[in-house]
This record gives structure tokens, sequence and C-alpha cells, in this order.
């Protein structure tokens, strides 16, 4: 009976663990964990190099809830420091712009090839958080909003389950 209630408690405990979904980019060497079943993105984007293709995929895993990882080619720009953070602003202020939501803190940091701006937003309706990535001449966005309560676990956990190879 003891063996019966364990076993009971420990499936009622899994009920709470969300299943993950594994997402790969071979051609970037790109993997994240996301909380549902991603679904593709695409949007054509203006950009100081000109206009590019931005692909991606996001999963709503509750209503008013989005967990987005969206990628861009840059090949025209040119990879000095200041030009890489200018194209992190830049993608940084037109993710807010769209949403009119204001930048809450942000933190810059440049290592192992990987240039990277994270950083909190909320508005009237959203609120979330993002990390916005240069490497190898390609621009990366992991992205994290609702129009809830924010789930501050499971964005550390897909912001941390991001992995390109080579850079970290």
């Amino acid at each position: 009976m003891k063996t019966l209630l364990y076993t009971l408690a420990f499936m009622a405990g899994m009920g709470s663990l969300q299943a993950q979904h594994l997402f790969r980019q071979d051609s970037l060497g790109i993997s994240l964990d996301f909380p549902c079943a991603p679904q593709p993105l695409q949007e054509e984007i203006s950009t100081p190099v000109g206009p590019v293709q931005m692909k991606g995929y996001l999963c709503t895993p509750t209503s008013g809830e989005v967990y987005m990882f969206a990628y861009n080619s840059m090949q025209g720009l040119v990879e000095s420091p200041a030009a890489i953070r200018a194209t992190l602003d830049g993608a940084k202020n037109g993710m807010t712009g769209k949403l009119g939501a204001t930048v809450k803190g942000e933190k810059y940091k440049e290592a192992n090839g990987l240039s990277t701006l994270s950083f909190s937003f909320s508005s009237n309706i959203y609120r979330g958080s993002a990390c916005i990535m240069f490497a190898r001449g390609t621009l990366l966005q992991v992205l994290y909003m609702t129009n809830g309560k924010l789930d501050k676990k499971g964005w550390k956990r897909f912001s941390k389950s991001f992995t390109m190879n080579g850079v970290q």
C-alpha cells in the first residue's frame, strides 16, 4: 500500500512538469528547448543592410504567452564592435517599438565570438524578456512575453537551453 501511495504521489508530481520540445537548426548549429511544439514563422524586416527575411519558430503554451526564436542572416554587415552593437540595439528597438514597450534593464556582453544584448521589457499589455545575439554573420533572437504573470522559471529554462556550436 505504501508503494502504491508513493507511486501515485510521484505521478501526480510529474503532471506539473512541462514537456519540452527540442528545436534544432543544424545549418546554424543551434538547439533550443521550447516548452511546447514550435510553429514556423517568417517575416521580411528592414535592417541597416536592407530588407532581410527573418525566420523563426514560436510556441504559445498558454493563452497570452509566447516563446520565440528568430534568426536572420546579416552577411552585408561590417562586423565591427560598433556595427554589431548598433545592430543589436536596432533589433531591440524594433522589437519593443512594435509592442509599444519600454526597456526595463539591459546587459551587453561579448564572449567567444558571441555578442549578446539581454533585456526585460513591459507595455500596457505585454511584459517579458529577450536575448538578442550576433554570431557568424547571423542575428539571433530569443524571446518570452506574456500578458499575464511572468513565468521567470520558464524563461530561464528556455533561454539557458540555447546552444550554438562553437559559442556559448
